[in-house]
């Protein structure tokens, strides 16, 4: 009898062996192992099967029995499926955000040619091989930033048989150093990798614990990139020779020497968001520069135009001024009519790609701002209709305020079109 009790708690504690510790936990964060729940402080250990839920302005960082690193972000949930150490392990992200550095130590693991960790979420399954990465879940999608290492991702369902997830996520697409991928409910396939804006990565990747308030930055050139060499002047650049303007000029607006892909494209089913978008995490939106974006041939990513957006402290997008996006992902454009009235409309989102026919949210709102009045008479806030806004854009000299510059420039052409 002895024996048999003795072999009973052996197995039990094999079954209970933590595979986590919570080293870091800040506000209201709880754990469901069982169907019991119970706050999580620090130092409490983390089993398989654990469901951990973050609060309001909370986060929990858990190291794992391999030294991978995992940050729950606030208003998340997930659940350790699978951590054996041997095998991948498994992580089911319900919602939220969660930022990892997977251990490049296999450990045990049989084949290192498979992935480490998976990630699934409802509408993705990614596999993960010693990488520093950010993952984002909504009701609408699921999108992936990449810093270090390299992840296979892909569309997948609850539904799927989970049975090989490595055979699923090598038919997706590899996401590199600085790209950006995401994939929406019964959208398709997810988007092929994309160059992510320079500063919402170096912002989102400095800020590993979800430490920084989510607030608008507050850095005066937040955005900007200047077109203008360093030591010369905007008035110098103004009048400089017609050659030199048309050097930059070209850099401008041709982006020269690009390539193909750099714009983005959407093809067979297909969709390549232009180098250098915005994503906007809470909902998954990609803003793309307008079509006057300057082009960096260094990073081959274009760099938005001053009013187009900027990144806040935390690494979040924060749409130009009267314009908002909602939680459920709808964009919403409100201006103040002269007399005084605060008109709202719904905007469709932009497409993810640079092009001469689709205009950008910066200049959607100069357009409103020029003529609050075409607004103002409709009775009901229907879509906005952006296909006669004219082409091209008039080029911008450098250091002048390019929102200022296009309804300047533009007086008189730029008319709002309602569909109703």
């Amino acid at each position: 009898m002895i024996p048999i009790l003795l072999t009973l708690l052996l197995s039990f504690a094999a079954i209970a062996s933590p595979v986590a510790r919570a080293v870091l936990v800040k506000g209201s964060v709880t754990t469901m192992l069982a169907g019991v729940e119970t706050a999580l402080a620090q130092g409490t250990e983390i089993d398989e099967g654990a469901v951990i839920r973050t609060g309001e302005k909370s986060v929990v960082k858990l190291v794992f029995k391999d030294a991978s690193q995992m940050v729950v972000a606030p208003k998340s949930e997930m659940r350790v499926e699978k951590f054996s150490g041997k095998d991948a392990g498994i992580i089911d992200l319900v919602k939220g955000q969660i930022r990892s550095k997977v251990s490049k130590d296999y450990l045990q693991q049989r084949d290192q040619n498979r992935s480490k960790l998976f990630i699934k979420t409802q509408t993705s399954a990614m596999g993960v091989r010693g990488t520093d990465f950010l993952v984002n879940v909504n009701p609408e999608n699921t999108s992936v930033i990449l810093f270090e290492g390299e992840v296979a991702f892909n569309q997948f369902s609850p539904g799927n048989d989970p049975a090989d997830l490595d055979e699923v996520v090598d038919r997706g697409v590899r996401i590199a150093p600085g790209e950006f991928s995401t994939v929406g409910v019964d959208a398709g396939p997810p988007t092929v990798p994309a160059v992510l804006n320079l500063k919402q990565l170096e912002r989102l990747e400095s800020n590993e614990n979800f430490e920084v308030t989510r607030s608008p930055a507050s850095v005066a050139d937040e955005g900007k990139r200047s077109v203008v060499p360093p030591g010369l002047s905007g008035e110098t650049v103004a009048s400089a020779a017609p050659a030199l303007q048309s050097e930059f000029a070209a850099n401008s607006l041709d982006a020269a020497g690009s390539g193909a892909d750099a714009r983005g494209f959407v093809e067979e089913g297909r969709v390549r968001p232009a180098n250098g978008s915005f994503l906007h995490l809470d909902t998954g939106t990609v803003v793309p520069p307008a079509s006057d974006a300057v082009y960096d041939p260094i990073s081959k990513s274009f760099i938005p135009a001053p009013g187009d957006g900027t990144v806040s402290a935390s690494g979040d997008f924060v749409p130009p001024e009267n314009i908002t996006i909602t939680a459920k992902g709808n964009i919403l454009l409100s201006v103040t009519t002269a007399s005084g009235q605060v008109v709202t409309v719904e905007l469709p989102k932009p497409s993810p790609v640079i092009s001469a026919s689709t205009p950008s949210l910066r200049e959607v709102a100069a357009m409103a701002t020029q003529n609050p009045g075409g607004i103002a008479a409709l009775a009901k806030p229907p879509q906005v209709d952006l296909s006669t806004l004219p082409r091209p854009l008039p080029p911008l000299s450098g250091g002048i305020d390019q929102t200022t510059s296009i309804i300047q420039k533009t007086e008189g052409r730029l008319n709002l079109s309602v569909t109703k």
